[in-house]
């Protein structure tokens, strides 16, 4: 996990030029520090990683994107 998030983190930053100091995996979560222009929010630093982390876990899923999932629902009679 440690590799594959350092992978990430390090391609969004380059995408939008940031600079990332230090980062450090936990785990099952991640810290980063890093520095950003003074218009850019960290809240956008991590909403990024999140949306490429979610689009990558998506393209790795075996299910096709528009398969629907059947639900069932039991409820007891009387």
């Amino acid at each position: 996990m440690a590799q594959r998030l350092s992978e990430l983190a390090d391609g969004i930053a380059l995408e939008n030029r940031w600079q990332i100091s230090s980062r450090e995996v936990i785990f099952d979560h991640g810290h980063l520090c890093g520095r950003l222009r003074p218009a850019e929010s960290p809240a956008g630093l991590a909403r990024e990683l999140e949306a490429a982390r979610s689009r990558l876990q998506r393209a790795e899923l075996s299910w096709p994107a528009r398969q629907k999932v059947l639900s069932c629902f039991t409820s007891p009679v009387g």
